[in-house]
């Protein structure tokens, strides 16, 4: 009788912790979805007719979040305002993994940073650094919805 306990009282240990890290992996922001981001994205971008060639996306991971990186080489030297939307609606709709933020950063043909000051300006968002977009999914829809 004892042993059966003791192996019923095993059970629910390990059953208690499989649910809390099921929990934890939940409420973490668990990227969940599949890697067609890293085509897909790229894909939308190098034909859209935006300027963009030479993109990528990928993902990092910062504490229990998860931001995707989109990089690529943009044909000006800075980000034209009236493409953001456009950017960012194409971005949101090739997306097949969740994330909280997105991080956008463009270099020209000739290997210098595109200067994004006057989008950020354009859009209110935050003016931290003038060569790169760290906006969270929220805003990033916000933003969208008005291409």
């Amino acid at each position: 009788m004892r042993n059966e306990r003791a192996g019923a009282r095993r059970v629910v240990r390990w059953v208690a912790v499989i649910a809390a890290m099921l929990i934890a992996s939940v409420l973490s922001g668990c990227s969940f979805g599949n890697d067609n981001y890293r085509e897909d994205i790229p894909a939308a971008l190098d034909g859209s007719g935006l300027g963009i060639s030479e993109s990528g996306a990928g993902e990092s991971m910062s504490g229990i979040s998860f931001t995707r990186e989109i990089w690529g080489i943009y044909e000006d030297a800075e980000l034209a305002p009236e493409d953001l939307p456009k950017l960012l609606n194409l971005i949101l709709e090739n997306n097949s993994r969740s994330a909280s933020s997105i991080n956008i950063s463009f270099r020209t043909a000739a290997d210098d940073s595109v200067d994004v000051t006057r989008a950020k300006a354009e859009y209110g968002i935050s003016p931290y650094g003038a060569t790169r977009l760290y906006l969270s999914m929220d805003e990033a829809r916000k933003i969208a919805d008005q291409a």
